[in-house]
């Protein structure tokens, strides 16, 4: 599994690009981001 951040800005939706078994998904609406987020955290630190 690859994470990837495509955009980021802390006035407005931002985008999760990842990698799952080979699709490309975008993943913007904020309840999602913020669980989404947070395991970005825990992958990348």
């Amino acid at each position: 599994m690859i994470w990837k951040v495509y955009s980021y800005n802390e006035n407005e939706v931002f985008d999760y690009v990842f990698r799952w078994d080979g699709l490309l998904k975008i993943v913007s609406p904020p309840k999602i981001v913020e669980k989404f987020q947070k395991k970005l955290k825990k992958f990348l630190f």
